[in-house]
């Protein structure tokens, strides 16, 4: 009578999910493993200041800031008035702006000679 019950239960059992058994023949190899190659490196972004955010954006919009692109200028390079103050003084001291006859601030940089 046992023997008839155990056949149906290695059957139910055996017929469950994957029941792998590892593949031990090859032990005694002597091969090198198998090389790896490494993942992609993806490179570091970089993070602009303030003053150069404030560049590429005026320099997106006809490289001269004045009163009537200010505020998108300003927006586009994400900067703070504080940041904004500080990058336009070093941008003048640095002679990469000067002011022009509109009361607008004109750059000089090498994506914006005229």
């Amino acid at each position: 009578m046992n023997r008839f019950v155990l056949i149906p239960v290695f059957g139910v059992v055996s017929a469950c999910g994957d029941l792998a058994v590892p593949d031990f023949r090859n032990l005694g190899d002597t091969a090198a493993p198998a090389v790896q190659t490494p993942a992609a490196v993806i490179a570091p972004t970089v993070q602009l200041g303030p003053k150069d955010r404030l560049v590429a954006a005026a320099e997106a919009q006809g490289c001269v800031i004045s009163t009537a692109n200010a505020a998108s200028v300003t927006a586009a390079a994400s900067v703070s008035k504080e940041e904004l103050e500080a990058a336009l003084l070093s941008l003048v001291t640095e002679g990469l702006a000067a002011p022009n006859a509109d009361n607008a601030l004109e750059l000089k940089t090498a994506n914006c000679t005229a």
